[in-house]
């Protein structure tokens, strides 16, 4: 049984665990290859599980402070490179 220091650095979700200390995420046990914003986006998600985030929350979370502008298509990039990689259909699509 993990010690309550790792616990707290693992998330668990359906098959797939996230680990916060060295930035793994795995399925079954097997490492999946997901790295950069996609996976600041699913961490900050998991880490806020049942809340809603901002499109600022976002923002501030994946962009250095001192980004001035960022498009839509740009702040969405990250979503929908993780929504493809693992096959995720929106409940309601164009919302």
């Amino acid at each position: 049984m993990p010690t309550p220091a790792a616990a707290a650095r693992l998330i668990r979700f359906d098959a797939f665990e996230l680990d916060l200390r060295t930035s793994e995420l795995r399925k079954c046990g097997a490492r999946l290859r997901l790295q950069g914003q996609p996976l600041q986006l699913l961490t900050l998600l998991l880490q806020d599980s049942g809340n809603l985030v901002t499109r600022a929350e976002l923002r501030n979370h994946l962009w250095p402070a001192d980004t001035l502008w960022i498009s839509t298509t740009a702040s969405t990039t990250p979503l929908g490179e993780f929504a493809k990689r693992w096959a995720i259909r929106p409940s309601h699509p164009g919302t």
